[in-house]
């Protein structure tokens, strides 16, 4: 990040390890889930997560953080023993469940739709990578999905003042790769394409009640740092990902 002394304007870069890095707004205070509260937010309030394979991910993050002892020692995560996993292996009074879907052609099982669950979803990497989905196209699919989920889900209510119909849209994160895949099937993925898709989506989200999971500015800061799964957004950050999440989920109550 860059400061700037407010003397004679000098400025300088400073440069911080992904892992420690934790994304902080303007307008309000994030209370910092530790493993402890973790768990007590998993155990009131059940997450579904519907999407593709970046919301799978967010899962994986998900249950890592609530579910190992590993997790517990470290106050982190540990994230990659429950990729795929459909639920808490170490703890049955942590409910959560998850679908797949690229283009938000499914709407969420009906397990999803009771009272006390909170949806999280999202598509937006599938359609623009190999799918070729145009801007018209995605909204159509956004305006179809919500319309789904309006015919049989719940009116949501805010989780934070009480109640317990909440439902999260995560907005799609942005993530730049040049491989060997994305040549083979012509990905369509940039990262205007990504904003715009972003944009229309969050704004459709909001007027079905949905609170937003900003997971575009949470990852730009490090769009460009090297990882390992180059599908998908950095581990360490979907970690801080899950912090923000639960804040929405839970506030500062626990």
């Amino acid at each position: 990040m860059e400061v700037v002394r407010k003397e004679d304007g000098h400025s300088w870069w400073l440069y911080i390890h992904v892992n420690q890095y934790e994304w902080r707004p303007h307008s309000c205070k994030l209370h910092r889930f530790l493993f402890d509260d973790r768990v007590a937010c998993a155990k009131i309030r059940t997450a579904y997560f519907s999407g593709d394979s970046n919301i799978a991910a967010l899962h994986a993050a998900y249950l890592g953080s609530t579910c190992s002892k590993e997790a517990k020692d470290a106050n982190t995560k540990l994230e990659r023993p429950y990729k795929g996993a459909g639920g808490c292996p170490h703890n049955a009074a942590i409910r959560t469940g998850r679908d797949f879907q690229n283009r938000g052609e499914n709407t969420p099982k009906e397990e999803a739709r009771d009272n006390s669950t909170i949806v999280v979803a999202n598509f937006g990497q599938h359609p623009a990578s190999k799918h070729h989905t145009t801007q018209r196209q995605y909204r159509k699919d956004v305006d179809t999905f919500f319309a789904k989920l309006q015919q049989t889900a719940r009116e949501p209510t805010d989780a934070t003042l009480g109640g317990n119909n909440l439902n999260i849209w995560a907005s799609t994160m942005p993530l730049i790769r040049n491989d060997a895949w994305v040549r083979g099937v012509r990905d369509w993925r940039t990262l205007s394409r990504i904003d715009l898709y972003n944009e229309y989506a969050n704004k459709v989200a909001a007027k079905h009640g949905w609170a937003i999971l900003d997971e575009w500015e949470l990852t730009m800061p490090f769009v460009l740092t090297p990882r390992k799964d180059i599908a998908h957004g950095l581990e360490s950050q979907r970690t801080h990902h899950v912090n923000v999440l639960m804040n929405i989920m839970c506030g500062s109550s626990h």
